[in-house]
């Protein structure tokens, strides 16, 4: 078994219940204010500032990164792009106790072992999966144009191409059995805090859903 296939039955569970996550389903059918759909691409902007900042660091030490993720992949300036367009002020945003949680795992599983970045990975960039549907209903439910959905569906049409060479990297690269398993702990970690930070936002907006 490779180990995407790893990755794609250990988190099939958590996948499966973070799409059924109620934040998410308002997520999707854009269904939030728009002030706190904004307040989710800032919490999104801050983990993946933490993310890519380890993996462009560690990446100096390992060159396994960045032979597995590539500069396109990176996924922070798309969020830039939107929360600009959101009139947003990125250097303001204020973490969630979970989403500082969250940020403080990844930091931790760099630490003990680099390549565990790739885990954290694998889950948000393997979101653009779906977020083709989800940027088609948000420019729908917000009259948005391009920008505001950016980070949902960066890539069109070449989205697949990317995955690709992030899958083939992942599965072509030689990994330790501790490193293989540091690399699925740490996608299931995604998959539970990113349900955490959206379901604080769900209690903060406290029916509000419009």
């Amino acid at each position: 078994m490779t180990l995407s296939e790893r990755l794609k039955s250990s988190t099939r569970p958590l996948h499966d219940r973070a799409e059924g996550n109620n934040f998410q389903r308002l997520l999707a059918n854009g269904l939030l204010p728009l002030a706190d759909y904004s307040a989710y691409l800032e919490q999104l902007l801050l983990v993946h500032k933490a993310l890519e900042k380890n993996i462009i660091h560690f990446g100096k030490i390992d060159l396994r990164l960045p032979r597995i993720v590539g500069e396109e992949q990176l996924q922070e300036p798309y969020l830039q792009a939107d929360l600009k367009f959101l009139g947003a002020n990125p250097s303001s945003i204020q973490a969630l106790p979970e989403t500082a949680n969250f940020i403080r795992k990844i930091e931790d599983s760099a630490k003990h072992s680099p390549t565990s970045l790739l885990g954290f990975h694998y889950v948000l960039l393997g979101s653009k999966h779906g977020g083709k549907f989800i940027a088609k209903n948000l420019k729908q439910k917000y009259a948005f144009d391009k920008a505001g959905t950016i980070y949902f569906d960066p890539y069109g049409d070449a989205f697949m191409q990317h995955w690709r060479q992030f899958i083939n990297g992942l599965n072509e690269t030689e990994f330790s059995e501790t490193e293989g398993a540091s690399i699925i702990e740490a996608a299931k970690e995604t998959f539970m805090a990113v349900s955490e930070v959206g379901s604080a936002l769900e209690n903060r907006i406290g029916g509000r859903a419009i």
